[in-house]
């Protein structure tokens, strides 16, 4: 594999992370034009293919860009597959809200948001949102 480019360390504040990085020049019009190649695409041949989404597999850290961490995907399954709960989340469980009074689980399931089961226990609801994202996302699961 040629890496002969100029690679730097580029922070991303949508993720809180960073990712390797080189920018190719593209050449000039009436000003210089450039592209940004992510190592992580580069090493999984998917620079020119904008469907495919290479995701890190073990979600802590995007500079590990070896073949065995990552694997190509698509969008649906890169979302799934997530760190952790969103930033908002008040009842510290992914895919637990709190709702009328009760622990609700949902997924989107088939691009749907579905409501799987209530609780009215939160310790409950979120072991039996782990299940269901074991159940209906497999290896696309993520992190609590």
């Amino acid at each position: 594999m040629d890496l002969n480019y100029h690679w730097i360390v580029g922070y991303y504040p949508k993720i809180n992370g960073y990712y390797a990085q080189a920018s190719i020049y593209l050449g000039k019009n009436s000003k210089p034009r450039y592209k940004t190649l992510y190592l992580h695409r580069y090493i999984l041949n998917a620079v020119e293919n904008d469907n495919i989404y290479v995701h890190h597999k073990d979600h802590k850290q995007t500079l590990d860009n070896r073949k065995s961490n990552l694997i190509g995907t698509s969008n649906e399954n890169n979302s799934k597959d997530r760190k952790g709960k969103n930033k908002n989340n008040k009842t510290g469980y992914r895919n637990v809200t709190f709702t009328e009074g009760r622990y609700v689980v949902q997924l989107q399931v088939e691009g749907r948001n579905k409501r799987i089961a209530t609780f009215e226990d939160p310790h409950e609801a979120g072991a039996f949102a782990k299940e269901m994202r074991l159940k209906y996302y497999g290896d696309f699961s993520g992190l609590d």
